[in-house]
């Protein structure tokens, strides 16, 4: 299943979903009239035995995701992950007009950290708060001319199709296609506040602006939101302007050379393979933090002068962005075996007595809401008569799900992961009551969807204890859609709002997880089904529903 096969099947499946809403809704109300025989109603709710067992997740597609974290996070649970980012930059324009005698002045890396304004200064700036930073502490931050070529296609398959970059990606290890070392901090912190710079004025056209005297206008301070902001080596000696500036003319009046990696997209990304983030811990601590590689901000600019009339020096640029294929290579503790033994000794029958959830390369629990083919059984027959006539409605249905609060006392607040998702596996999409939850926020994902999903609720010492994930659509399709009692699958996410699936290996098991999922390097321990647990923290599904009373 390739990258284009998952977004078909995300469409056709919310294409479904959307006429479902109509039917389901219309064949509901007809079932309630059915029942309006008797006046009196009565509420009462059941439990349903599920089985929720571990599934490891191998190698996780990371090229295509709409954002990149970077850094090194230490789950004190799952041991410490460690991800960096290998990217192309593509140039805005090509076929480049240098001008007279260029000279190289600096090239400066700009990519937004994800942020939110809170409010303005006294000189009516935007003052910034940072989203999406996990821990912060000093590393060492490393970047590289990437040696790799990111294929757009993967030539080798019969149709040709889109090129997918896994987490696994090995192309770098033991410093492999780590080309000239372009910028190094051995002592990298996040700056959280705004950058103040100045730039060129432009017109609408995003043209320079010049003054009576043919020099460029110059805004003496424009700021932009937090972003990691470089300015990459300017050694080895040359180095830049040897790559990008070729000899000039000697005789007047003559053309410069023309330069064929500069005129053209594919030219260019053969001849400048890319740029590599490297991340290494001090004192085996470091950042992680998410990257907007896709801001409209996020660039690569190449500052360098020319030679005008009167010999006045002009200062332009040439800009390059981040438009291009990026991949994130995530790193697990090698020594942590929690999550592959507890693969190993799953158990699809009982479910098992402990349930771990990470994301990224990590693992999902595989959901069957009712336990067997019996307990399956059993629910239809307590909703529905032996001529398929409906007996009880379903007013809410939720699967309740509880954190092994002992196990995961380590972790503090911050880092117990405040979402989950539930998404069909059959299909690769949310449940349908995911799609039925209107409290979609896209400008705070961690308070999007909280109908259909909850944030993780606290106890009376604010640890987290509960999640509830509510699946009434789901079982309504099941009983009056007769649709498949598919298994689910349970996964931490950092974005509820990103539900576009990445394809996992094969060796999984699964065919693909949520991009929330893919992004998140939070893990939780949450109980499971298995009859060991004890009933009041067991995971388990309860229906309420509404019947006739039948005095």
């Amino acid at each position: 299943m390739k990258r284009n096969m998952n977004l078909l099947k995300t469409v056709g499946a919310f294409a479904i979903f959307s006429l479902l809403l109509t039917g389901c809704k219309k064949e509901f109300i007809s079932s309630d009239s059915d029942l309006q025989g008797n006046h009196n109603f009565g509420t009462s709710s059941q439990k349903y035995a599920v089985a929720a067992y571990n599934k490891m997740v191998d190698a996780v597609q990371t090229s295509g995701l709409p954002a990149n974290s970077l850094g090194i996070y230490d789950d004190p649970v799952f041991g410490p992950t460690t991800t960096h980012v290998v990217t192309q930059i593509i140039p805005d324009s090509y076929n480049p007009d240098w001008g007279t005698d260029p000279v190289f002045d600096s090239i400066v890396v700009t990519i937004p950290y994800f942020s939110n304004v809170t409010g303005t200064d006294s000189e009516g700036n935007s003052i910034y708060e940072l989203d999406s930073i996990f821990n912060e502490a000093p590393m060492k931050l490393s970047v590289y001319r990437s040696n790799y070529f990111l294929s757009d296609y993967d030539q080798a398959s019969e149709p040709v199709v889109e090129q997918l970059y896994y987490s696994d990606l090995s192309a770098f290890d033991n410093g492999n296609n780590e080309s000239e070392l372009l910028y190094v901090n051995e002592n990298f912190t996040i700056n959280p506040n705004a950058i103040s710079l100045g730039d060129y004025e432009r017109d609408d056209n995003g043209e320079i602006i010049y003054d009576d005297d043919g020099l460029p206008t110059y805004i003496e301070d424009r700021r932009i939101a937090p972003s990691l902001r470089l300015k990459l080596n300017e050694q080895p000696d040359s180095f830049w302007q040897e790559l990008f500036f070729p000899p000039q003319p000697q005789e007047p009046d003559t053309e410069a050379p023309f330069q064929p990696e500069l005129s053209n997209r594919n030219n260019f990304t053969n001849f400048f393979r890319g740029l590599y983030f490297k991340v290494e811990p001090v004192n085996g601590q470091g950042s992680y933090f998410m990257l907007n590689f896709e801001a409209s901000s996020a660039s690569v600019n190449l500052y360098y002068t020319n030679e005008e009339e009167d010999t006045v020096r002009d200062r332009d640029i040439f800009e390059m962005s981040f438009s291009g294929n990026r991949v994130s290579i995530i790193k697990n503790d090698p020594s942590n075996t929690l999550i592959e033994n507890a693969d190993a000794n799953a158990d699809e029958f009982n479910g098992d007595e402990q349930l771990f959830l990470k994301g990224g390369e990590g693992s999902v629990a595989i959901i069957d809401l009712f336990k067997d083919e019996a307990a399956f059984d059993d629910f239809i027959s307590s909703f529905k008569d032996d001529n398929g006539n409906p007996t009880r409605l379903i007013n809410e249905a939720n699967m309740v799900i509880y954190t092994d609060q002992e196990a995961v006392f380590a972790q503090d607040e911050s880092q117990e992961p405040q979402r989950l998702t539930l998404f069909d596996l059959k299909n690769n999409v949310p449940i349908i009551d995911y799609y039925f939850d209107l409290t979609t926020n896209t400008s705070n994902p961690l308070n999007s969807k909280i109908y259909q999903s909850t944030l993780l609720e606290k106890d009376e010492n604010g640890r987290g204890y509960r999640y509830k994930i509510r699946v009434t659509e789901h079982l309504n399709n099941i009983l009056l859609k007769d649709s498949t009692n598919f298994k689910l699958g349970l996964f931490v996410s950092t974005n509820v709002n990103a539900i576009t699936p990445f394809e996992v290996k094969p060796t999984s098991g699964l065919e693909a997880i949520s991009g929330g999922a893919v992004l998140s390097p939070k893990g939780t321990i949450l109980h499971g089904s298995n009859p060991n647990v004890p009933e009041e923290q067991r995971i388990q599904l309860e229906v309420f529903y509404s019947e006739p009373d039948q005095n």
